[in-house]
Order: C-alpha cells, then sequence, then structure tokens
C-alpha cells in the first residue's frame, strides 16, 4: 500500500478532556475509497475521533494524516455532514441554497456564487437523486430529501473524503436503504467515513469497521464478530453479515 492509497492515518494517538482520556493510543488506517463505520457506545469516542480527523482538535500524543496532510491542511478536501444541524426548514430557502452554502471558501472571488459553484451544486444533486428537487423550499422536502440535500451540501466542495455523522438518524427502514443504495455509488469515487449506530446491520452496508471505546480497533466487517461487538457495547447485539463484491479492509 502506497501513500496516495491511504485516505486517514492514526499514528499512537491520544487524546483527552482535561484529566479524561477519550482516545487513547489509536492507530489505523483507512484506505482510499473505503466505505467505513464508525460505531461505539455512547461517550465511546465516536465524535472525538471524527473531530481529530477534521482538524478540530488536535492529539495531545500521536501523529494524524488525512489525504496525506494534517488534517487542518486538507478541509477543503473533505465534505462534512454534522449530525445536529442547525438550519431550521422553516427557512424560506430551497434546495440549491442550501447546497451552494458547501461552497463557501472553496471559490475565491467576492460576491454572488458564480456558474462553475452553481454546476457543483447541481452535480451534487444529482448525485444524491434530488437534481428534479433543486428549486423547491427546503420545508416542501421529506426528512429522507432534506437529508440527502444535506449530503448533497457536503458534496458541493468535490471532496475526496466524506464524513457523515448519523446520516440516516430518525429515518424509516426503506429511506435508509435508499440513501445508503445512493452513498454506495458515491463510494465508487470517494472515501467515505460514516458515524452510525446501525450496529446489527453494519456489515450491510460498511466494507471497514472502526470500533471506539476509548480504544480505538478496525475490523474488515467480514471478520467483525457479534461477540466483540457485544463487549464493546455491555450488551447483546446480534449480526447480519453480507458478502461485498468489491471488500475493502483496513488493520490495526
Amino acid at each position: 500500500m502506497t501513500d496516495t492509497d491511504v485516505a486517514i492515518k492514526f499514528e499512537n494517538v491520544s487524546f483527552a478532556y482535561e484529566r479524561e482520556n477519550v482516545v487513547d493510543n489509536a492507530s489505523f488506517t483507512v484506505v482510499d475509497r473505503d466505505f467505513v463505520g464508525i460505531i461505539g457506545p455512547n461517550g465511546g469516542g465516536k465524535s472525538t475521533l471524527v473531530k481529530l480527523m477534521l482538524g478540530v482538535l488536535k492529539p495531545q500524543k500521536g501523529k494524524i494524516e488525512v489525504l496525506g496532510h494534517a488534517p487542518h491542511r486538507a478541509c477543503s478536501r473533505i465534505g462534512y455532514m454534522p449530525q445536529h444541524s442547525n438550519l431550521d426548514p422553516e427557512f424560506p430557502v430551497t434546495a440549491i441554497d442550501v447546497v451552494l452554502m458547501g461552497r463557501l471558501g472553496i471559490t475565491s472571488s467576492v460576491g454572488p456564487y458564480g456558474s462553475k459553484d452553481r454546476n457543483a451544486a447541481m452535480k451534487a444533486l444529482e448525485e444524491v437523486g434530488l437534481a428534479d428537487h433543486f428549486n423547491r423550499p427546503l420545508k416542501s422536502l421529506s426528512g429522507g430529501q432534506r437529508q440527502r440535500v444535506l449530503i448533497a451540501r457536503a458534496l458541493a466542495g468535490e471532496p475526496q473524503l466524506l464524513i457523515l455523522d448519523e446520516p440516516t438518524a430518525n429515518l424509516d427502514p426503506a429511506v435508509q436503504d435508499e440513501l445508503y443504495d445512493q452513498l454506495r455509488e458515491l463510494n465508487k469515487k470517494i472515501t467515505v467515513v460514516i458515524v452510525s449506530h446501525d450496529v446489527g446491520f453494519i456489515s450491510l452496508y460498511f466494507k471497514t469497521a472502526i470500533c471506539v471505546s476509548r480504544q480505538v480497533h478496525t475490523h474488515s466487517t467480514h471478520d467483525l464478530t457479534s461477540q466483540q461487538v457485544t463487549d464493546m457495547y455491555g450488551r447483546e447485539v446480534r449480526l447480519i453479515h453480507r458478502d461485498h463484491s468489491d471488500t475493502g479492509a483496513c488493520c490495526d
């Protein structure tokens, strides 16, 4: 594996809030075009791990590289969708207005969005299956469609790495499946990392699982066992496995 095959690399990374260690000596590699699920109990360090990837937090120990650079230098090539959006669905904006927000800071021009920005925003809406809805008010869209608009906003900057925090939260199973199918298509071109609580079905969607509970371990989802997840969560969890036609894996 060459450096160009690596999307994310943690080497002996530790981070603590005051005296409480949240990430302890984590070392793992995410390869290019992997489809990764970050799983773990509440308070186990999932959000901290994502903030370290984004460069929002700096480790007290160890080294992080994202797309070959320190995280803060790679941020323009990362698309990010937070778990909680502060966007009020009643605010009078259209789908394209929201997606164009993902172009902020991408272009150097000052003033209105240019044709390049609008083309990138429309392409992002096409990638999530909402190009025909570009001019619809946000409040008229369903919950699943709004989630896809927010993913399109993360894609509008034409990233090489997409990080999504709970993109299927509060969606019914059929809508979740549709969304994951679209993300799998996107994964053919870019690396996708998703924080997920959908533990029982994680191997249906992901190639690699990053298990976070203070300690951080990575597994191919082919090799992840129900007992490993049960031990991490402290309660019984049954995994449903499915073979992937194109399996990517990364190791501790």
